[in-house]
């Protein structure tokens, strides 16, 4: 029976290993002068983007400057605008409860005058001195005078002479008793009673006068 031989392996020779260590080095050589450049081409770009940066920089930080003041100029005319409204609407509330009391001291007028026009068409004459009638008429008085010092004025309407306005007057039946109305030939269109009396508030049309007209 025959044994196998193995072939001895041939050790490296201190040329061949002198070889290897040389391609090495000048592997590395070339890697190294790739790195050097590579680096070199980093630095350039790096340095060129620090220019742009720069620029880029100084935009950005101009934008903030004129956002930040933009934001402050919005600021203050919200605030503005904030105020004016809180401004409106306390006046607004203010007009509202002001019209609201004279709404609700208006109807104690109408009674006083219905009160009046009783008391006088049963008197049938002018209210005589100390009478319920002269003192009712003097409440009448003050009063309108008071409504007056707030703003609230009567409007004018005398039986017999003034003459309708639609956009001041409005008509209503007549269904008063005739020896309420005066006598006498009168235009059409003169009113020739008044029902409720009409207030001006501050100049405007407050509550329109009621009236009966010559038709």
């Amino acid at each position: 029976m025959s044994e196998e031989t193995t072939a001895p392996t041939e050790q490296p020779t201190a040329d061949d290993r002198v070889d290897r260590l040389e391609r090495i080095i000048r592997s590395m050589g070339r890697d190294s002068l790739e790195l050097v450049r590579v680096m070199q081409e980093v630095s350039k770009t790096v340095a060129e983007m620090d220019l742009n940066l720069k620029g880029v920089s100084q935009t950005v930080w101009k934008a903030v400057q004129e956002s930040a003041a933009g934001i402050r100029a919005a600021e203050e005319h919200y605030a503005g605008s904030l105020r004016d409204l809180e401004r409106r609407m306390r006046e607004e509330m203010q007009t509202q409860i002001y019209r609201a009391c004279l709404l609700a001291v208006v109807p104690a007028l109408d009674d006083l005058d219905l009160t009046i026009t009783h008391a006088r068409r049963a008197a049938g004459a002018e209210a005589a001195e100390g009478s319920v009638l002269e003192a009712l008429e003097m409440v009448r008085t003050k009063l309108v005078e008071g409504l007056r010092a707030l703003g609230l004025e009567e409007i004018v309407v005398e039986p017999g002479v003034t003459a309708f306005d639609p956009a001041i007057h409005q008509a209503t039946d007549r269904d008063v008793p005739e020896d309420l109305i005066p006598d006498g030939d009168v235009p059409r269109g003169t009113i020739v009673f008044r029902r409720r009396a009409g207030f001006r508030l501050d100049g405007r049309l407050f509550r329109s006068p009621h009236v009966i007209v010559k038709t």
